[in-house]
């Protein structure tokens, strides 16, 4: 299944080189692994920047990007689409294979997007949206309807 736009997947360092990317691939996307472009020690910040100019989709599994009010700001400021994966101790078939779920929700939300979409990937494929601060955004729950007596 191809893309309806070829959009470019950017995956970080801290997915390795060839599971998540190559899984990707196989699938018909376009992959930049992080190694094939910086340096191993690279800021996140640098590359972070990169990917916004070049307007690459980041997937990633780094919490640092998420808890570090630079790499947040920076974040931000690159305006790229990130998607991170909401567990850091996947090993990397698994990770593969959660994208690979999760990559055409990450594609239809991204179609209609005004503005850079930052999201958490759960293990089962779903998505949720993280704020300016990237939290969690916690949808409201549905009241229930009371029957009369």
């Amino acid at each position: 299944m191809l893309p309806k736009k070829r959009r470019v997947l950017f995956v970080d360092r801290s997915l390795g080189s060839y599971y998540v990317a190559d899984a990707l691939r196989a699938q018909g996307y376009t992959v930049e692994v992080h190694d094939d472009h910086f340096a191993p020690t690279e800021k996140d910040t640098t590359w972070l920047r990169v990917a916004g100019q070049k307007k690459w989709i980041v997937l990633s599994k780094d919490p640092r990007i998420r808890k570090r009010e630079i790499e947040k700001q920076q974040l931000r400021k690159a305006r790229v689409h990130a998607f991170f994966l909401g567990r850091a101790d996947l090993k990397g078939p698994e990770m593969a294979a959660i994208f690979v779920v999760a990559m055409p929700r990450i594609m239809q939300l991204i179609e209609g997007a005004r503005g850079p979409i930052v999201a958490l990937v759960r293990r089962d494929g779903r998505l949720d949206a993280l704020d300016a601060n990237l939290n969690i955004v916690v949808a409201p729950k549905k009241r229930k309807k009371r029957r009369p007596n």
